[in-house]
């Protein structure tokens, strides 16, 4: 008879829903999204090669994604701190059901940064050129979501 309790408590928790996904916020001051592009046609260039770069590894990473991405675009003041940007984004990832994309920014190429994060059939990337040198004293970053 207690084998018999047992099933259906295992049955419910087996259906228990997933946690829900939070969405990760759009990046925190010193970032700002300024109301045009406003970087030249050669950084322009180099800004839609990393973003189709990307899209390419977030496609790899997580074959589920069918949505159009979203992109938005920023600015960082050159020299900015990516990595206190990562670590800040590592933890609200990580309790808002997200996992990083590994080595994400390294598969990039040269003179991009980024990292990326995934959640079932969502995607988030934040990427941005290292080695581009503006005369405003800020860098562009581009901000891509994926799915819902």
């Amino acid at each position: 008879m207690e084998g018999m309790r047992l099933v259906p408590l295992l049955f419910a928790a087996a259906c228990a829903p997933e946690p829900a996904v939070t969405d990760l916020p759009d990046p925190p001051a010193p970032l700002e999204r300024p109301a045009e592009y406003s970087f030249g046609s050669s950084t322009r260039a180099e800004d839609a090669d990393a973003e189709r770069e990307a899209n390419a590894l977030v496609a790899r990473t997580v074959p589920q994604l069918k949505a159009k991405p979203r992109v938005r675009y920023w600015t960082a003041p050159q020299g900015f701190d990516p990595a206190g940007l990562q670590d800040r984004y590592d933890a609200q990832a990580k309790s808002g059901g997200w996992t990083r994309v590994e080595r994400f920014g390294e598969q990039l190429g040269p003179g991009r940064g980024g990292f990326a994060y995934t959640a079932r059939d969502r995607g988030f990337a934040l990427i941005w050129l290292t080695r581009t040198e503006q005369p405003t004293g800020r860098v562009p970053v581009t901000v891509i979501r994926y799915g819902a």
